[in-house]
This record gives C-alpha cells, structure tokens and sequence, in this order.
C-alpha cells in the first residue's frame, strides 16, 4: 500500500509538473516579459493545481478542503525555504555544482513534500 502511494505520488506530482511547466513562459510572454510577476502567477497556479491533484487523485480524502489547502500552502512554502537554504549550502558552502546541487534539492524535496503532505496536509484521522 505504501509503495503503491508513493509511486502514485510521483506519477501525478511528474504529470502535474509536465503539465503545469509552459505556465511560467506562457506569462512571462503574456506580461511583456515581466519575470517577477510570471512567477509568482505561476507558482500560485502550479500549487494549486498540485493540491487538488495530489488531494483526490493521490490522497484520497474527503477532508476538509479549505483546512486542507492552507496546510498544502504552509508545507508547500516550508519545503520551498528549507530547499532554497540547502540549495545555497551545496552551491555556497559544499562548492558543488549548481546543477547537481538542485537535482539533491529535487530528490529531497519531493520526500520532504511527501512525508509533509502524507502526515500532516492529507493525515488520515
């Protein structure tokens, strides 16, 4: 059950991704090349759009969803910081290769998002 969640996880989180990735040039090119604005649009949509997939597609619950969302947000935001300050650790610190060093930050990542949203976003109660 527990392998079967997990790569359940990681085929609507790489879907999600695939899917969500031509939102940021889309902006960028719709904003007249504002980058800051084509962000911050896209990553609302692309968390968004991750929560209701990962909440009925992954999960399965029928908790509530606004509760829900606000924690989806909370743990999305927390793993974006711990992320960004290990990336800067590696890069900064380790002097590893900033590519290498944001594929580690990936990996991570994606467990650090799953345990999150698995114990405490979509908790089973």
């Amino acid at each position: 059950m527990k392998n079967n969640l997990i790569l359940t996880f990681i085929f609507w989180g790489t879907l999600n991704a695939i899917i969500n990735y031509p939102i940021f040039p889309t902006l960028y090119y719709l904003s007249n090349e504002n980058f800051i604005f084509a962000s911050f649009l896209s990553t609302i949509i692309n968390i968004s759009s991750s929560f209701f997939i990962q909440k009925y597609l992954t999960f399965k619950t029928k908790g509530n969803v606004f509760n829900e969302y606000f924690l989806y947000w909370g743990n999305s935001i927390l793993a974006i910081i711990v992320s960004i300050g290990i990336l800067y650790f590696l890069v900064e610190i380790a002097r590893l290769n900033a590519y290498l060093s944001q594929g580690i930050v990936t990996l991570f990542g994606a467990v650090t998002v799953f345990y999150l949203h698995k114990n405490i976003t979509f908790k089973k109660k």
